[in-house]
């Protein structure tokens, strides 16, 4: 009789460690899960566009980095190849103003700290009614690879294309409201 005890208390025992170890390995899951969903939910999220200014003869245009994540950005850099940006650059185009374009893949165009909620601007060229004058391409489009991290020194990249048409209207126009 005292045999059939001890087996009823080892099977106790058993099954009271295998729940306790279900539990704990449950929990462990648990919060790896919560910090992992954490970190992908609040941080950085960078994104570039081209936004035009149009007026009576020429359209220009800004390259407008945002940042809307929910945490700050530090380090953005932007990456595209020169025979890329090339292929978006009118052929006559003034070489002062496709300087600017230019600089903004440089090495040296780092933006140190984007605000969530923020934007950084810098000129990007122009489009005229005059062909001769023309600095960019219309609709032409540019792949371009965005680097950045966050406040902890985590890395984040993202590829984009800009499109170089004007920002009012998603299919290249819209009525004017003068």
């Amino acid at each position: 009789m005292s045999l059939g005890y001890w087996q009823y208390f080892i099977d106790f025992l058993d099954l009271k460690t295998l729940v306790s170890l279900t539990s704990a390995i449950l929990s462990a899951t648990s919060i790896y899960l919560t910090r992992r969903f954490w970190l992908e939910s609040n941080r950085p999220i960078i994104s570039a566009s081209i936004v035009s200014d149009s007026g009576n003869v020429a359209t220009t245009y800004n390259l407008v980095i945002y940042n809307t994540g929910n945490r700050p950005a530090t380090s953005i850099r932007l990456y595209a190849d020169k025979e890329v940006i090339d292929k978006i650059i009118s052929p006559n185009a003034n070489t002062a103003l496709t300087d600017d374009i230019y600089k903004c893949f440089a090495n040296e165009a780092v933006i140190p700290l984007l605000i969530n909620g923020k934007e950084a601007f810098n000129s990007f060229g122009s489009t005229s009614q005059n062909p001769k004058d023309n600095v960019l391409r219309y609709n032409s489009e540019l792949p371009i690879l965005i680097s950045y991290s966050d406040l902890e020194n985590r890395k984040y990249n993202s590829k984009q294309v800009l499109v170089v048409r004007i920002s009012q209207g998603f299919a290249g126009g819209r009525w004017s409201s003068s």
